[in-house]
């Protein structure tokens, strides 16, 4: 949206106004000794980017998913037509083989302790639970927790989800501000 020498505003999303500055170094130093200036803000920030359904990879999950998985498509963050990068023939032909059956979702709940990145999910069958996929990031705001995960891409958004290892909290999908298909 705007550059100068020391700073960059990016927009996110469509959907809502959300953007992202990046900067340098002597500008930061400077933001940082405004009075204003608060970083308590990190956890409302993360849970807007979850909830418009940008994958942001932790260290836990890193090198674990194609860009597909992360639904990258939809965001416009995958040329098949174009670019030479690494991992190109597996992004590639996971897209022009249909090989891919996960996608990246959105999920809410009111949860005692905040997911971390890599804890498993598990979904409702019948009366049984099944492992359904992976927490990639989670931020808890004013008691509500976001997370995006990795699970089936045919998952339906009425199901039943939990954390493995808390069993009694349920999670809810929400709805993706954006459409999951595959973009050529």
């Amino acid at each position: 949206v705007a550059t100068s020498e020391d700073a960059w505003v990016v927009k996110l999303s469509e959907s809502r106004p959300l953007y992202m500055m990046a900067c340098t170094e002597s500008l930061l130093s400077k933001v940082k000794q405004h009075p204003n200036f608060d970083f308590s803000h990190s956890a409302q920030w993360l849970s807007h980017l979850l909830a418009e359904g940008f994958p942001t990879v932790t260290r836990e999950t890193c090198g674990e998913f194609v860009p597909q998985m992360m639904n990258l498509q939809a965001l416009s963050g995958i040329s098949y037509n174009k670019g030479c990068y690494m991992g190109q023939e597996v992004v590639a032909r996971t897209h022009f083989l249909g090989k891919n059956k996960r996608a990246l979702f959105v999920l809410t709940g009111k949860l005692q302790q905040s997911p971390n990145s890599g804890d498993t999910l598990e979904i409702k069958m019948g009366e049984n639970w099944r492992r359904a996929g992976v927490v990639i990031n989670s931020a808890t705001h004013k008691d509500l927790t976001t997370l995006t995960a990795v699970l089936s891409y045919d998952t339906e958004t009425d199901a039943q989800l939990r954390l493995k290892d808390f069993p009694e909290e349920i999670l809810l999908i929400s709805p993706l501000p954006y459409q999951i298909e595959e973009k050529d």
